[in-house]
């Protein structure tokens, strides 16, 4: 499961309150920040999102299950199992955890475009993309070490520190 995917943010979203279900219009919001809640079609978007988990954890063969009581949700396991939860507030936009995945790798050290692909399983191509928005976002910065473009998180970064 890709961080920052749609699948990975609805397990996240599940495991933050393990106690509380999560009603169809508080994991819509959740899921899809920003967008409007329609009554007519999102709660479908949410349903297929569900079923999506919950078919991978059936084909993982994990302990867990996406239980549904009222039009309420919420993560149930099945067996004894380990989820790792942050105390803090969990990045939900996928450049926010592809960044904290890239700054846990390399705090103080330069990489490269396919340094970062091969950590985050993608094509260079595709890391350069994400990294380019970094950096007009001003959390990456580009640098020149020897023939190659490298970069590395910069004094502009809000949220290193």
């Amino acid at each position: 499961m890709d961080s920052g995917q749609l699948l990975h943010r609805l397990v996240a979203i599940l495991a933050s309150d393990l106690y509380r279900p999560f009603s169809t219009p508080s994991l819509y919001g959740l899921l899809y920040p920003g967008e409007a809640y329609n009554p007519q079609s999102s709660p479908l978007r949410v349903r297929q999102v569900l079923k999506r988990l919950r078919r991978w954890l059936v084909a993982r063969r994990l302990p867990l299950k996406v239980a549904e009581e009222r039009g309420s949700y919420r993560l149930v396991a099945s067996a004894p199992c380990t989820l790792r939860l942050y105390l803090g507030a969990a990045p939900s936009d996928r450049q926010s955890l592809v960044l904290e995945r890239l700054r846990e790798a390399w705090p103080d050290a330069a990489f490269s475009a396919a340094d970062a692909g091969r950590l985050l399983g993608v094509s260079a191509r595709t890391a350069l993309r994400g990294i380019e928005s970094a950096i007009e976002d001003g959390a990456l910065e580009k640098v020149r070490q020897w023939r190659s473009t490298r970069y590395r998180f910069g004094s502009k970064d809000k949220r290193a520190a």
